[in-house]
């Protein structure tokens, strides 16, 4: 394979849960099949950009809700099965999950082409993995819930300047 199709995308995300249910979202219209499974607010880091920073912008603008992250529930690595890879490509994404407070969940009006659904680590389970977003949804429930979460301060930002 060459190394033009050997790219690694590095995504931020954010887990919202409320009294054991999960927020998850769908644009079922959009025409890009990935948005049409249930998933969480999820975007591309920039550059520079600090994943902090950036995670509370994707919930922003993704569903309308302040967040405020308060731990940083892990660094997954999803890689797309065979049936990617037969094009020549390599689809392989590293996704910072965040978790953290949501005050204003219920008071929030959702973009029209969203849906967004309340979900039991149960009914992760069950829903059929070709209508997840991400097949390591159910494992990231259960890690939440069983406080297996690191603190912000693991995650260091840097940008520095090598011009003089």
């Amino acid at each position: 394979m060459n190394k033009e199709s050997e790219k690694v995308y590095l995504g931020v995300g954010a887990l919202l849960e409320e009294r054991g249910q999960f927020i998850l979202i769908r644009r079922p219209g959009s025409g890009f099949e990935e948005l049409t499974k249930w998933g969480y607010p999820l975007g591309w880091l920039e550059a520079g950009e600090d994943p902090v920073e950036a995670v509370k912008e994707v919930v922003k603008q993704e569903i309308g809700l302040a967040f405020k992250p308060t731990h940083l529930l892990g660094v997954f690595s999803l890689v797309r099965d065979q049936a990617d890879q037969s094009a020549g490509s390599v689809a392989h994404t590293v996704k910072m999950i965040f978790t953290g407070e949501h005050p204003d969940i219920g008071s929030n009006t959702l973009p029209s082409d969203l849906e967004m659904g309340w979900f039991n680590v149960r009914d992760l389970e069950e829903v059929n993995g070709d209508d997840l977003q991400d097949a390591d949804l159910p494992q990231m429930a259960n890690r939440h819930l069983s406080l297996k979460r690191f603190p912000l301060n693991v995650l260091c930002h840097t940008c520095f300047s090598d011009r003089p």
